[in-house]
């Protein structure tokens, strides 16, 4: 149903939702767990396809997205609160996924759904920005040394009245990632979210979060859907001027080239209708012989935990043995930082 509509065959996907099989239940829980009701409703609106969906399941999807309305208005004014103290002690961050994402992709601040708020800020401003979160009354949920917790996750978790906000001081922390900070933050870019000027990754970081995102949760085997119509939404923008070669040389020395190539081959073949849509794409990862390894398959995103893992370690840039080395023995220290 979901490549059926990311192609606007809402004829297809009529006869799905129409189905004497089909489960009410069933499928509303298969959108809500994969994070997909507000995505779908926004492809029902883009293409005015109201007419080929059961009045059911349109109530459904205007409820979440009233539902999620409250709170995103609330993330955002804890946003203004937070980027106005920044810009008094010229501290400057960077918003990560989230309203981002809904406005840059989508180009609805509902077009997703926003729990928390993710930011990015340099090394040398991590101080500066933990000192205001508690004069703004923020707890620091880190329970590890701060020296120690920075090794093991890539952001900290602060708290504050229902609201969750984690601060990164990095894109992902595994072995062989070599990501500068400070690149990141200077090719950041201002946009315009609900009349609040705030910096976002530039376009091509904004990918390479997005391939992360998903390799990501492959290997920790919580893949949801929504990281695939994500990436798809990235590159109904961006793919047909995207130089391809240009961005993955780039990825090489972040320790990453291989595993981003694979986490595209992966969206490639778990939504069929994107390979005619995204055929330069497509062309340039099968003429890459040397990157793409066998494994990449749809199957990935219901497989057991070994089959995810050795998935990563076949496309990561460290050596098999220290990541296995790394996992085993950092995992209970990950799990109390989580």
């Amino acid at each position: 149903m979901l490549d059926a509509a990311l192609a606007s065959d809402w004829q297809r996907v009529s006869a799905i939702l129409h189905a004497p099989d089909t489960e009410e239940n069933e499928l509303l829980r298969f959108l809500s767990t994969h994070d997909l009701l507000q995505p779908f409703y926004w492809m029902i609106q883009r293409d005015q396809a109201s007419s080929s969906i059961p009045a059911w399941l349109l109530m459904q999807l205007i409820a979440a997205i009233q539902s999620g309305q409250e709170r995103h208005l609330m993330l955002v004014s804890a946003l203004r609160e937070i980027v106005e103290q920044m810009a008094l002690h010229q501290t400057s961050l960077v918003l990560l996924k989230g309203f981002h994402f809904s406005q840059a992709l989508y180009g609805n601040l509902n077009a997703r759904r926003v729990r928390d708020l993710d930011l990015l800020v340099s090394p040398a401003d991590q101080s500066r920005i933990s000192e205001l979160l508690l004069e703004l009354g923020y707890r620091d949920k880190r329970i590890l040394p701060p020296h120690l917790h920075r090794r093991l996750v890539h952001a900290t978790s602060w708290q504050r009245a229902g609201l969750e906000l984690d601060l990164h001081h990095t894109l992902r922390v595994r072995p062989g990632y070599k990501i500068s900070i400070d690149g990141l933050v200077s090719r950041a870019v201002n946009i315009n979210i609900n009349e609040l000027q705030i910096k976002v990754l530039a376009e091509a970081d904004c990918l390479l979060l997005l391939l992360l995102s998903l390799s990501g949760d492959v290997e920790r085997g919580v893949v949801r859907l929504k990281s695939l119509v994500d990436i798809w939404a990235y590159l109904s923008l961006h793919e047909a001027d995207t130089d391809w070669r240009g961005f993955f040389n780039d990825r090489e020395s972040e320790g990453v080239r291989g595993l981003t190539m694979a986490a595209l081959r992966l969206f490639m073949v778990c939504l069929p209708c994107v390979s005619a849509r995204f055929s330069r794409l497509g062309a340039f990862l099968d003429n890459d012989h040397g990157t793409l390894k066998q494994g990449c398959s749809a199957d990935l995103l219901s497989a057991t935990s070994s089959a995810r893992r050795h998935w990563y370690v076949t496309h990561s840039s460290a050596n098999s043995l220290i990541y296995m080395g790394w996992w085993v023995s950092s995992a209970p220290l990950r799990w109390l930082s989580s």
